[in-house]
């Protein structure tokens, strides 16, 4: 997947048991982002704060869009 400057990786995993709670089953969500551009990296040493941000929020965006609206609420989100 790809947003903007930063390519993301997503991996899911579901019915894995927790390591703080062997007996308990769960999902796991890791999404990872990347610059492969030469021309991006080039200068990521001097614009590292923004490509996290970026990256971020990338990361953010792709994470809610995998979660329906009615999960959401019932998370009772608090945005700041």
């Amino acid at each position: 997947m790809t947003d903007r400057a930063c390519r993301l990786i997503l991996q899911v995993g579901s019915g894995m048991a927790l390591t703080t709670n062997p007996g308990q089953i769960g999902s796991i969500i890791d999404i990872d982002s990347y610059v492969e551009s030469p021309q991006l990296t080039r200068d990521l040493a001097s614009e590292f704060s923004a490509f996290l941000a970026e990256a971020h929020a990338a990361e953010k965006r792709l994470f809610f869009s995998l979660l329906n609206p009615e999960l959401l609420r019932s998370l009772n989100p608090r945005y700041a």
